[in-house]
């Protein structure tokens, strides 16, 4: 992702499980790991279902969220730094 700040992925989420999103991240860099509903508010605002915005360069950001039926859109910013993430995802 060479000079992206943000990278984003819609997922579906079908009731009664949970997801969980966890990213790596290299000692040089700081993410932090959204998850948006796929609709905005009422007046177009996104909203933000749940997040992990440590400030720490190299911190591993996690969430997890057990939904009714949803789609969503997974996102990592790039808040500083420089390096590749590596997301991953389960679902139990």
């Amino acid at each position: 992702l060479f000079g992206k700040r943000v990278f984003a992925r819609k997922v579906s989420m079908p009731a009664g499980k949970t997801y969980r999103f966890s990213i790596t991240t290299p000692s040089t860099a700081d993410y932090d790991l959204y998850l948006y509903k796929a609709t905005s508010d009422a007046i177009g605002n996104p909203i933000i279902l749940v997040k992990s915005v440590s400030a720490t360069l190299g911190a591993t950001e996690s969430i997890s969220y057990t939904p009714g039926d949803t789609n969503a859109y997974i996102v990592v910013k790039r808040v500083s730094g420089s390096g590749q993430f590596t997301l991953t995802s389960s679902v139990s």
